[in-house]
């Protein structure tokens, strides 16, 4: 089992990925769709903890971190080999407010000692996995990519590879207001 820290999707981006879904299987051979409950944004990959120690980091995790509202914006559609077929997933714009967020996320990650994946974030939602004969190339002219939206949370997560696929579970959530409301 493995942890890590994501941003979660609005209700309006996720019914959009499920029409991208619909239009990749339909236009592939075979592919494993990811879940709706299961789409999100990872900002950072978190080493597993002890319960006496997560239970002490997720009352920190939801302490004080305050997250000002933003929106995720969809740049293109992609794949990428993965261990027999093809993920898919869609690439976001890396703005300035989804940095300084990544930021200050690993600098409290710093600050708590807790030990993360240092590589450079390739913002992006896997959209779905075991993908064979779509070409994102081909078919991109049938791909209408999600409007901008807010997400709601940024939220810990465990996940458990399992033979369907890997299965994230939520362990703590901070929610996101969307803009314009009062937190």
């Amino acid at each position: 089992m493995r942890s890590f820290i994501a941003l979660t999707l609005p209700p309006s981006m996720i019914r959009q990925v499920k029409t991208i879904q619909k239009t990749i299987s339909g236009n592939s051979q075979a592919s494993r769709q990811m879940p709706a409950d299961q789409l999100h944004v990872t900002l950072a990959f978190i080493e597993d903890l002890p319960s006496e120690k997560e239970k002490e980091f997720v009352q920190w995790f939801l302490s004080d971190l305050v997250i000002p509202p933003f929106l995720l914006s969809c740049s293109f559609i992609a794949s990428m080999p993965s261990r027999r077929d093809r993920l898919v997933y869609l690439a976001l714009e890396a703005d300035e407010q989804l940095k300084r967020l990544t930021w200050n996320l690993r600098e409290r990650l710093d600050d708590f000692g807790i030990e993360y994946d240092r590589r450079k974030v390739k913002y992006h939602i896997t959209i779905a996995r075991g993908v064979r004969g779509f070409y994102e190339k081909e078919h991109e002219h049938l791909i209408r990519l999600p409007e901008k939206a807010a997400p709601t949370s940024l939220t810990l997560f465990h996940s458990q590879l399992t033979s369907a696929g890997p299965v994230h579970t939520s362990r703590a959530v901070i929610p996101i207001h969307p803009l314009g409301t009062q937190q």
